[in-house]
């Protein structure tokens, strides 16, 4: 199930760009492995203090989406088993409109983590 959340590096960047929307999981901040823990109840969450909140991939991507315009899409590279990312915009504070990259990554999760690393660059150097 761990394979559904972003990684904690990701998570951690996405905090300090203002994530801070209700997720299924957070990482613990007690624990040297980054696990994720379950959250019951808001209330819980809001006493982490130093809690890195463990969003899926489709929250990541979503919120990209809504906050800063930047659309992506993966897709396999010409049939054969690599897949590459593109990813668009039309937020007029983004100097390029669009961002490709045609690095052929051998699973769609690498080509995710590798985008998801991208929308994250691409934000912090606005």
């Amino acid at each position: 199930m761990e394979k559904e959340f972003v990684p904690y590096e990701l998570a951690l960047r996405m905090k300090a760009l203002g994530f801070d929307e209700p997720c299924f999981g957070v990482y613990d901040p007690d624990s040297t492995f980054h696990e994720i823990r379950s959250i019951y109840s808001i209330s819980f969450l809001n006493n982490i203090e130093d809690r890195v909140l463990a969003p899926t991939f489709s929250q990541a991507f979503r919120w990209f989406r809504e906050k800063y315009d930047l659309r992506i899409w993966i897709e396999s590279n010409y049939g054969v088993a690599k897949f590459e990312y593109v990813i668009a915009t039309t937020n007029p504070n983004f100097i390029d409109k669009q961002f490709n990259d045609l690095s052929a990554y051998k699973t769609y999760e690498k080509a995710e983590l590798a985008c998801l690393d991208k929308l994250l660059e691409i934000v912090e150097n606005k």
